[in-house]
């Protein structure tokens, strides 16, 4: 196969699995696998999902002051401890992602602010977590609390 750039790359008919192909990139050749050139084209509309995945959940840590933001571009699954008595925020970044928060012993009040809407009610009973839809889109911002327990 001849060297291509990334524009001229037929994705589906060029690669057959794991086979590595040249790719001409300005004036440097590179090789890609199949996975490379499957994360150039995550931006194509239309496309159907064949096969699947698993999501490793972002860890944000501990939280127990302040705001925290979860960012929706970094996974769509997320979590953290509350330690302490914090805020929960929209992000500016549109969106959706699913958010885990359990309880640890010093577990304080989350506040909510800067959501269109929110559903549902955090505790701070210790070891009790909470499942959170938040979604960020031209409508505005949603965010919907599930106790799971």
């Amino acid at each position: 196969m001849p060297d291509l750039k990334i524009s001229e790359l037929a994705v589906a008919g060029a690669l057959d699995g794991n086979e590595a192909v040249p790719l001409v990139q300005a004036t440097n050749t590179r090789r890609a696998s199949a996975r490379n050139v499957a994360d150039l084209a995550i931006n194509t509309e239309g496309l159907t999902v064949t096969g699947g995945g698993g999501i490793t959940s972002k860890d944000l840590g501990t939280i127990s002051a302040g705001t925290v933001t979860p960012d929706p571009a970094a996974r769509p699954m997320q979590h953290y401890v509350n330690g302490g008595a914090h805020t929960l925020a929209p992000s500016a970044t549109a969106g959706s992602y699913l958010l885990d928060i359990t309880n640890g012993s010093g577990a304080g009040a989350i506040t909510t602010t800067g959501w269109t809407k929110v559903a549902g009610s955090f505790d701070t009973t210790s070891g009790h977590a909470f499942r959170c839809y938040c979604s960020i889109g031209q409508a505005g911002s949603l965010l919907s609390v599930q106790a799971m327990q």
